[in-house]
This record gives structure tokens, sequence and C-alpha cells, in this order.
């Protein structure tokens, strides 16, 4: 579900190939030409990018303290889309998470497998009508609806069905121009969001059934400064969107990669039939399947959603031989971290089986694989994310077969999270 997410991203920056037109492969190159620590951005702040495992450390985990989350863009998101769990800070931080974290546990994982359950199912009613007819599905904004409302069913109790469509649309259109209020599709999809999760917080009121273990009925019920009117409306947004665009992103990155390689996806369906046999994959099963585990694994380390995560150094730093003057922002990505060569053997190949490898994975140096963050700011949602991506995963392809129909490879865009440049196109057929 929420995977940790942050908003900063590169800007376009004199003498550094334009990293805010596509900072993915910018940042790719200047990783493999600069080294494991280098300056992406010039001007003021000045922007530093560590690629080297101690240094994520370093950043995110021993000197966490003497990091904040106040980049410019974490405070231009915080203004003019919600200020909440993403971008606070110190003691409101501290209360919002504690106070969140139980709808997290756990025990509250078997509900959120049932919702899964039932709303693949109704996808799947959508797409055997498409592949009756031969028409193709467009993959990304399918998950995008798909986990806009697992995310609202699970975290606040409320069936999104009237507005996912809305909701994933508008997004789609704004998220490239993120907190960017010059833009058109911008303030468009700033007063849909607010409109859409107030109306959410307004049908979740109005059911009085008693539930308190999500995150907006741990809110409504705190009694507190979470529970304003503003505050829901901004825990909402922010629950929703770190929620269903990280996972709809593993999603699609994942059904992407197995149409590409139909040789993986025959080998899992093979694996997943012989553990459920004719009935539906369920959570008890995921245990007995290490190879989709591994699937989603390595999915997330070609695409993380969680593309780059930004800090603000608040004193002066030293990280390597490079001193970090105080006020720089310090980015981990870990979509370059993913793809070092020193650590990832053939680091851009799709190949599952590198964490089917113990001895590979016991020798592996910590903090070379993030795909939820690291550190007191990990991603919140971890266990739920855990149990989505492969039960999605997993149920799809116990139902489909996927042809790409797109001419050429489909490239990533490093958003808010990694989407595709261009919608995926995907034929059906009945597995």
């Amino acid at each position: 579900m929420t995977i940790s997410i942050d908003t900063t991203a590169p800007p376009a920056t004199s003498g550094q190939g334009g990293a805010g037109r596509d900072p993915l492969r910018v940042l790719a190159i200047l990783a493999r030409r600069k080294g494991d620590i280098f300056v992406y951005t010039t001007g003021q702040p000045q922007s530093f990018l560590v690629n080297r495992p101690e240094y994520v450390r370093h950043v995110l985990v021993d000197g966490a303290d003497r990091y904040s989350k106040d980049t410019p863009i974490n405070a231009g998101f915080a203004t003019t889309i919600a200020n909440a769990l993403l971008t606070s800070e110190g003691a409101t931080w501290r209360r919002q998470r504690s106070l969140m974290q139980p709808a997290f546990s756990k025990r509250n994982i078997p509900a959120v497998a049932t919702i899964v359950g039932e709303q693949v199912g109704r996808l799947a009613a959508r797409w055997d009508q498409a592949a009756a007819i031969g028409a193709p599905i467009d993959l990304h904004a399918d998950t995008t609806q798909l986990m806009f409302r697992i995310t609202s069913l699970a975290l606040f109790h409320v069936d999104s069905e009237p507005w996912d469509a809305q909701m994933t649309d508008i997004l789609g259109k704004a998220l490239p121009v993120l907190t960017d209020v010059s833009q058109r599709p911008f303030r468009v999809a700033q007063i849909a969001i607010w409109d859409i999760s107030q109306r959410i917080v307004e049908a979740r009121k109005a059911q009085q059934n008693g539930h308190v273990d999500d995150v907006l009925g741990r809110l409504l019920q705190s009694g507190d400064i979470n529970a304003t009117h503003r505050a829901l409306r901004d825990h909402v947004v922010t629950m929703a969107l770190s929620g269903y665009e990280t996972t709809a992103s593993v999603i699609t990155w994942g059904l992407y990669m197995l149409a590409q390689h139909p040789d993986v996806a025959e080998q899992l369906r093979s694996q997943i039939a012989d553990v459920t046999g004719e009935r539906t994959l369920a959570l008890e099963d995921l245990r007995a399947l290490p190879y989709l585990n591994a699937v989603v694994k390595e999915t997330m380390r070609l695409y993380p959603p969680a593309w780059i995560i930004g800090r603000r150094a608040l004193e002066d730093d030293r990280i390597g031989e490079t001193d970090i003057p105080a006020g720089s922002v310090v980015a981990v990505s870990p979509y370059t971290l993913h793809r070092h060569p020193r650590y990832w053997p053939d680091p851009d190949r799709f190949d599952p089986r590198r964490f089917m490898d113990e001895r590979a994975e016991r020798d592996r140096p910590a903090f070379t694989y993030i795909p939820f963050g690291a550190g007191p700011r990990t991603c919140i949602g971890t266990n739920f994310a855990q149990v989505e991506a492969p039960l999605v995963l997993g149920q799809l392809l116990q139902r489909y077969r996927m042809r790409l129909v797109n001419d050429g490879e489909v490239q990533p865009q490093g958003i808010f999270v990694i989407v595709p440049q261009q919608p995926i196109h995907i034929a059906l057929s009945a597995a």
C-alpha cells in the first residue's frame, strides 16, 4: 500500500544535462560518470546525490536527526497539496506516526487481503469483456483505479468507485507538474483532490459503524489537532496519494515485465497452480511462493516507486571525502542505487532469480536495496505493500496471459512515482 515517497525531484540545471526533463536517465548517467557522491544541481541550495550504501545509512539512519525533510519541493507539497505525515517533522510527525501506525499492523493484513481479492474480481469482470472482444486494456490506468479503490477501502472504509476514474485521470495529468500552481492541470487537480478527500471524510463520518482500527477512524477518534477539518483532508490526500500511486506503479511495471518475459510468467503461473490448484491465490499461499515474492522484489529494484528521497542538512556535515554545507539538499535515489553495477551484476536486466540466491542475498551490503526507504521515516505501510503487490500480480496472472501491444520498449518517467511515459496497452487472453 503506502510505500515511502518523497517529492524531491531534481530540477533542470545548467551544466547537468537538464535533469528535470528526464531525471531518471540523467541521474543514472551522472551516477555512472561521477561516482558515489556528486553535485547534481548547482545554485542555492546546492544538491548532492549519494549512491553508496554507507552514505545512504549515514543520511537516512545514523544521521537522521541531522537531516530534515524540509526540502524546497517538500515544502511546496505541504503548502499546495497536503501537510501531513509525508512532510511533517519533529513532535508533530511522531504524534501522527504513532497515531496511525497501529492501523498498518499485521493483524489487519487478512482484511486487506480480502479487499484485494474482491477488487481484483471486480476488475476481472471488465477485463473479461475486453478479452472477449479483443480490445487492449490500458494497464497503468486500470491498475491506478484498482489501487485507489483498494487504498480507500483499506485505510478509510469508503468505496471510492464514484470518484476513482475522475481522480486517477486528473492526477495522471497533474503529477508531471506537481506543486506548480502556474499550471492549469495542477490547479484543477488540487481542487479535485481536496473535494474528493473531503467526500471520503464525510462518507466515513456518516457510517457510524464503530470502526476505529483504520487510519481515518483513528484520526477521527483522536479528538486532537489531527481531527480538524483541514487536518483530516490533508491526511486523506497524503495517505491516498502515497498508497495507491506507489503500489499501482509496482503492479504496472511487474505486469509489464511479465508481458515482456513470458517464460518468467509461465514459470510463475505454474508454481502458483501447484500451490493453489483451481482456487484463487490467497494470503496464506504467499509463503509457499518465493518466486512470486522475487518477481515483486526485482520489479521494485528496477522501478522503485520512491525513486528519489531528499533531505536537507541542518548543519555542516562530511560524507566520505565530501563536505556538505548546512542547508544543502542531500538526495538518495533508489533508482540509481538499485542499478549500481558494484552491487548488482548485469543491473539493467530483469532477473528475479537474483532474489532466490540466498548467498548473494546474505553477501549483499545493507542499504543497497531500499524500496521502502530506510531509517525512522521508513514507509509506514510496508506490511500492506508486501501483501497487496504479490496478491494482485498473482491473482491477475492466474486469470490472464498478457501480450504487449506497444511498439518498442516503454520508458519510465520519474515524477511523484515512476510511471510509464506512454500508455501500456496489453492484449488479454484466458490463462
